[in-house]
């Protein structure tokens, strides 16, 4: 069985087409407001199903896209004809240096087996004084997404982590730490900035559904049986409900911008 991110994350690509941008898109919008003029080319670098790249190009950004996962590229260049979308790895990009004015990747540098050469990559297709925003989700302690995590990781046996369908997402999360790699690789002038990606369901039902579309549950749920991770899951969303009966699952997005020397 293939348990690659390629397969994983392409064979949910439409049932999370517009649940991904929702989520994110204060980044984007942060990201679009770096100041960069009217026109200016970016990358979202891994992409997902475009809805970030979209809302970039609706703020007046000249975007394209790419992804590793050949599923959420056709999910995108189906619904959102008009960006350019590619697939393309983050760890080796398919552009002439300096090509782009800025470069985003939101929710995918922590899924880069090589996450070094996937910052080098951003580095070099940014032109000197661009700006390159990275977000690898947040602060264990601090999210509530992290605990979903954590309990589809606790799932795989330890001899399938390597793969990269069983990677945790929040890896890359902790304070200083994409910070200190993207300084290894020689951004200049990086900070933090910090959005709230929390998620508020109705019920733990509708949690279900938002979060059984990642990779990493959908894999887990493949290699041990789904029933076995929705009812460890379900059982967490319930310690989450609020007095109201929704899942109310903290979730801060950190990002770390640095500029292109």
């Amino acid at each position: 069985m293939d348990y690659s991110q390629d397969r994983l994350w392409g064979a949910v690509a439409e049932a999370r087409r517009g649940s991904h941008g929702t989520s994110s898109a204060p980044v984007y919008r942060h990201f679009a407001g770096l100041g960069f003029k009217p026109g200016a080319s970016v990358l979202d670098a891994g992409c997902g199903s475009g809805d970030g790249a979209k809302l970039m190009s609706e703020l007046g950004l000249q975007v394209v896209g790419t992804d590793f996962s050949q599923g959420m590229i056709d999910a995108a260049t189906k619904n959102i004809p008009s960006v350019k979308f590619l697939c393309a790895s983050t760890e080796s990009l398919p552009f002439d240096d300096d090509t782009f004015e800025g470069a985003v990747a939101v929710n995918s540098v922590h899924f880069c087996p090589r996450t070094m050469a996937a910052l080098r990559e951003l580095k070099r297709v940014v032109r000197p004084g661009g700006k390159v925003l990275v977000n690898s989700l947040g602060p264990r302690e601090e999210s509530d997404l992290a605990k979903f995590f954590e309990t589809c990781v606790a799932l795989a046996p330890r001899e399938r982590k390597l793969e990269s369908g069983f990677y945790d997402p929040i890896r890359l999360a902790s304070v200083g730490v994409m910070d200190a790699l993207m300084a290894d690789v020689g951004f200049e002038g990086i900070y933090e900035h910090y959005e709230d990606y929390s998620i508020r369901a109705p019920d733990v039902a509708s949690a279900l559904s938002v979060l059984s579309n990642t990779a990493l549950f959908r894999g887990v749920a493949e290699l041990v049986g789904r029933k076995l991770v929705e009812d460890k899951v379900v059982a967490l969303f319930e310690t989450l409900r609020t007095p109201t009966g929704e899942v109310y699952i903290r979730s801060p997005a950190r990002c770390v911008i640095g500029t292109v020397k």
